[in-house]
Order: structure tokens, then sequence, then C-alpha cells
């Protein structure tokens, strides 16, 4: 009867992580915010005289996941990272999934790699055993396409500006 019940709750977890596997637009959308969110910090570091600025946006990319599995891009797309028990992950978790998105021109290669995965895993999300789940899947995939192309202008107008 144990194992039964084990095979079932397994199954109820693969059907939940095919549910719950997030559209490429909000998962560009939480990256470009949480890339944001690490330019205008550097940024403010730099306007105080401690010119970090690529120091502290690799920081922040690998870190970003480690407060229960949500940075600040995946709290506004709704978006969580969780390990294979579905809990959210942890700092360790975090930088391991994260090492290919601070490699340059790498997040390109990791974005078509979650395409091609049945469950939308990434690289990083195999080697550190996670996943991103969608905590609102029936948001339309067309406003993150909308508010990626805002994001991307903004981030373009802050570097614009930190370079003046």
């Amino acid at each position: 009867m144990g194992r039964q019940l084990e095979r079932v709750r397994r199954s109820c977890q693969e059907v939940l992580k095919h549910m719950a596997k997030p559209g490429p637009n909000k998962r560009v959308f939480a990256f470009l915010i949480d890339v944001l969110v690490a330019r205008v910090l550097a940024e403010l570091l730099s306007l105080l005289g401690m010119d970090m600025s690529w120091l502290i946006i690799i920081v922040y990319i690998l870190c970003r996941d480690g407060y229960k599995g949500i940075s600040i891009g995946k709290s506004l797309a709704n978006l969580q990272v969780v390990d294979e028990r579905q809990q959210p992950i942890n700092i360790g978790q975090s930088l391991i999934r994260n090492i290919p998105m601070a490699i340059p021109l790498f997040p390109l290669v990791e974005y078509f790699v979650s395409l091609h995965d049945p469950l939308g895993k990434r690289i990083g999300d195999k080697a550190a055993k996670t996943q991103v789940t969608d905590l609102r899947p029936g948001e339309k995939e067309t406003l993150y396409l909308i508010l990626s192309i805002a994001a991307v202008i903004v981030i373009v107008a802050v570097t614009t500006i930190a370079k003046k």
C-alpha cells in the first residue's frame, strides 16, 4: 500500500510540474527585471564611490533566487524556483543554477535550452535539480512580451544615463 501511495504521489507531482511550466515571455521578463535591479544597484553604489559594477551584477545574478526561490523579477512575474521536492530553493541551489547566467551570451543558450525542454528546464536547472514554476499559470504571455520590451528600453536608458 505504501509503494502504491508513493507512486501516486510522484505521478501527481509530474502532472503538476507540466501544468506549472511558465511561458518563455514570463521568464524573459523576470530575467530582464533582475538585470535592471542589478544594474541600478551597481549604479547607486558607483555614485557612492564604490565602482564595482560588474561584481555587484554578477553577485546579484548568482544569488537572486536564494530567498524562497523568488527574485524581484520572479516575484513580479509570479514565478518561483523549486527543487525536486517542490520546495523553494536555497542560496546554494541558486548559485549553481545561475552560474550559466553570469557568463556573457550564455543566457541566450539557456533560453533556447528551456524552450526545448518538456519541463522548461535550462542547463542550470538540471545541474541544481531545480525547476521554475508558474504561480499563476493563466496569465497572458502577450502582456509579458510587452513588459519585456519596456524593460529593455529602461535597461538601455539606465545604461546610457550611467555612462554620461
